[in-house]
């Protein structure tokens, strides 16, 4: 196993920069405006993976960007969360999406098979874990470990969050979510899921 790094920043993008993202395998998320790339314009709510082609800005915008690092990346008022956590170096799955709740919907008990960062950007959710509890809200981020026990609760409004995970490379174009109690299963889920791009890395080769 390997120590690697998930770090989730907001940059506000002036009209006509172009950003030098930090090194690394990224994702990113557009939280206002609109960005150029790969020759087409991805719009506010979308994510995708620049998979090394250039970010240009014809006008204003704000993004989160989600990059994963052999090592620590420089703390600065554009980190909202920095985290580290132990994988194997080699073949991996790189996920963004989107998960969304209607009021008081819950994510029963559950696990997910990597590890990753949230940031919630509409609403209020209670994220309960086997040793704490916190109430998110819009623009808090936190961290989970590959296969940590946790239960989310919707507030009284419709809430989202974005997810940056780093999965074993079998679970390409398929979902994550293995609920822990058997009763749980047959419950409805009312959560629903956008997934922006899966994109298979090799980690440890920076």
């Amino acid at each position: 196993m390997s120590i690697f790094y998930m770090t989730l920043l907001r940059r506000n993008l002036a009209s006509g920069e172009e950003p030098r993202l930090v090194a690394g395998r990224f994702g990113v998320w557009v939280q206002s405006g609109a960005v150029d790339w790969a020759e087409r314009t991805v719009a506010q709510g979308r994510g995708f993976n620049p998979i090394g082609m250039p970010i240009t800005c014809r006008t204003a915008a704000s993004v989160l960007c989600f990059s994963v690092t052999a090592s620590p990346v420089e703390n600065s008022e554009r980190v909202m969360l920095s985290a580290s956590f132990e994988w194997p170096a080699g073949d991996a799955l790189f996920r963004l999406d989107q998960v969304n709740f209607p009021p008081r919907a819950q994510a029963y008990r559950h696990v997910h098979p990597g590890a990753g960062i949230r940031c919630l950007i509409e609403g209020q959710l209670e994220i309960v874990s086997d040793d704490h509890t916190e109430t998110m809200n819009p623009n808090d981020a936190w961290f989970e470990d590959a296969n940590s026990p946790v239960r989310a609760t919707a507030g009284e409004a419709p809430t989202a969050f974005i997810r940056a995970m780093i999965l074993p490379p079998e679970f390409e174009g398929k979902p994550t979510l293995n609920i822990l109690d058997p009763k749980d299963r047959t419950k409805p889920r009312l959560q629903t899921n956008t997934r922006f791009f899966d994109q298979r890395i090799t980690l440890g080769s920076d």
